[in-house]
């Protein structure tokens, strides 16, 4: 699932999104669902993007509604979704890789089964000053945190802990999960009022008790060569182009992020 706006920046930069979904997950995405916000004001329509209908893309929209907008096209591609497992993409990032369907499998269903796959490999919190960083840094650069999968050698992950902990525990701008925990947590979260939409997603993750459950940092299959790393080197080992390892992605921000608070 894919999700974007009319907005002139974003309608650009979407493109970039589709080509690397698509060269990425072909043989692995059963469907590909891409939801339209139609923001008031700006020049692209809905009939703007039925180009990607000829690449096999479902095409649904609706307008931009106040600050829970981003939510809402959320939950309107979530209608279109068949499957058990939800690959979330948003519209300002180019993907590297995908992992196969024996990867997915053995992760989500597999004997020690995780809940949440994320792309954003943000472990850091600047506020806390040098001294709060050391051990998540420690935590960053000990091998004993990442796995490969059992299916592939080339899929590594850096399991979240304590360590790195923080209301980003469940971040975007690309994750996977089951398709129902997904729903669920959206769900949740909208019954919150003043949170963004990643804080929101994390609170309604341990409220739901969905906290027994791993959540993995995709990073790139040379991480553990590179050590030592710092905190930038562990975003520039995220298995996608995104805006904090990529200047080219950077855009304004839609509405003063206004319609992504919950």
């Amino acid at each position: 699932m894919l999700i974007t706006t009319t907005t002139r920046e974003r309608f650009h930069l979407l493109l970039n999104t589709v080509t690397s979904l698509e060269r990425c997950g072909n043989g692995i995405l059963d469907q590909k669902v891409m939801s339209v916000d139609i923001v008031e004001t700006h020049p692209y329509k809905e009939e703007d993007f039925r180009v990607y209908r000829e690449n096999g893309w479902e095409i649904t929209s609706g307008s931009c509604s106040g600050r829970r907008g981003m939510a809402n096209n959320m939950l309107r591609g979530l209608q279109r979704i068949d499957g058990d497992l939800l690959l979330y993409c948003e519209d300002d990032v180019v993907i590297n890789r995908i992992p196969s369907r024996e990867v997915m499998e053995d992760l989500f269903f597999g004997p020690n089964s995780v809940g949440c796959v994320v792309y954003n490999t943000h472990a850091h919190c600047p506020w806390l000053g040098k001294k709060g960083e050391e051990p998540k840094l420690k935590y960053i650069n000990d091998r004993s945190n990442y796995f490969c999968s059992k299916k592939s050698t080339r899929d590594l992950f850096l399991v979240k802990s304590e360590f790195i902990k923080d209301e980003y525990w469940i971040c975007f701008p690309v994750a996977i999960m089951k398709t129902e925990v997904f729903r669920s947590l959206l769900n949740r979260a909208c019954t919150f009022s003043g949170l963004g939409m990643e804080p929101g997603m994390t609170k309604a993750w341990f409220e739901l008790g969905f906290g027994k459950w791993s959540v993995v940092m995709y990073v790139k299959e040379d991480t553990l060569d590179s050590f030592p790393i710092d905190f930038q080197e562990l975003y520039n080992k995220a298995n996608m182009q995104f805006w904090n390892n990529d200047a080219n992605l950077r855009h304004p921000s839609i509405n003063n992020r206004q319609n992504t608070i919950f």
